[in-house]
């Protein structure tokens, strides 16, 4: 089995939320091996050291898209 790492079409969430849905193009369905391990930047596309990051785990999972729920 070839593995490849995502590719991303679009990626959602609202302003105040706490989720964040990342849809992949490019699998049949993703395959999670955990649903710890992620991690959103917190500052959008500013992002210039790793304190900006923010612990997210999947809340939820679909052939193609992942939700994950920031912890802070």
């Amino acid at each position: 089995m070839e593995v490849q790492s995502p590719i991303i079409q679009k990626v959602a969430y609202s302003t105040g939320s706490k989720k964040v849905n990342i849809t992949d193009t490019a699998a049949s369905n993703i395959e999670l091996r955990s649903p710890n391990g992620f991690e959103v930047c917190s500052q959008g596309s500013k992002y210039s050291n790793d304190s900006l990051l923010v612990p997210a785990t999947v809340s939820s999972k679909n052939a193609l898209t992942v939700t994950l729920t920031m912890s802070s």
